[in-house]
Order: structure tokens, then sequence, then C-alpha cells
């Protein structure tokens, strides 16, 4: 659940949001309105809080969105968990549109996990030019790379790479 700063944030700009302002008095009122269709999906807390199917609704405000991520993704008790623990924690309490690829995003962003992050995959090995020889004609020396066994596109499943040395 939300700390009482990002829930005083999250209540006053939910009231700057025409959508959320409108959900919020049309729960409050249980009036017609037109948001009619769907509105069982949503209600609000004792705090005045929008949720739908029980999160914590946060609108189009990616300060907040940043906010609430960062106080997921950092706790202690957590670890900076990666990519997909962190969206599953978040989606616990919260829900926006978006939330996963926002929740992606940030967590590829985040410089400790990037830091600490194993390295999967060989380190490169710097390239070196084939030499020419000097008084060389064009195409004396020349490369071929073939990439084969591809999936068939327009009656082709190979791609053949030619480079001449010169």
């Amino acid at each position: 659940m939300p700390d009482s700063a990002i829930q005083d944030e999250l209540i006053a700009e939910a009231n700057k949001f025409n959508k959320s302002r409108n959900l919020i008095e049309a729960l409050q009122q249980q009036a017609p309105t037109f948001v009619d269709k769907g509105l069982d999906s949503w209600s609000l807390d004792d705090n005045g809080l929008l949720l739908y199917h029980g999160k914590i609704y946060v609108a189009k405000f990616d300060e907040i969105h940043r906010k609430i991520i960062r106080q997921v993704h950092e706790n202690p008790a957590y670890g900076h968990p990666g990519k997909w623990r962190t969206v599953e924690l978040v989606q616990r309490d919260y829900f926006w549109p978006g939330m996963v690829s926002f929740t992606r995003d940030f967590v590829k962003g985040c410089t400790t996990c990037q830091a600490m992050k194993n390295q999967n995959h060989c380190p490169c090995i710097p390239l070196q030019p084939i030499p020419a020889e000097p008084d060389a004609l064009p195409f004396e020396t020349v490369s071929t790379d073939l990439i084969v066994k591809l999936p068939e596109s327009d009656g082709f499943d190979l791609i053949a790479v030619f480079i001449d040395q010169l």
C-alpha cells in the first residue's frame, strides 16, 4: 500500500484528471453518469483512493508512476528485484494503463541493477581487418558469409554476403 505522501499525491492528482474525477463523483453519488457501464469494476477505499478491481488506480502521472515503482523496486525487503518480479510486486496494489512496459523500462534503466547484473555472454573480441595485398586488384580477395536455414520469406531461406577486401 502507498505511503501517506504518495497517497496524498494520488488523491490530489486524481481530482485534476477529468476521467478520475468523474469516476470518483459517480461512485460517491451512486448516480447514473456517462461512466455507468463498467462502474462495478471501480470503487473508492476509505481514504478516497480510486480502485480498479481492488487495486489503486493511478492515472497518467509519470512522476507518481516512478515514485511507486522506485518505492517497490528499491525496498530493502526485495533487494532490487528483476523486471518481472518488480511488475508482479507493483501489480499487487496498483493499476494504470501501460504499467507493465513502464515498469520494465524503469528497471532496465536502474543503474544499481545494471551494475550488479551478471554478464551472460562472452566479452566481444575486437575485430581484426583482413589485410589486402598492396597491389591487389578488385575482387582478388573476397570474403563470403552464408546464413542458411532461415524461415522462408518470398521463397528464400538464406542470406549470402560477399565482401571485397580491397
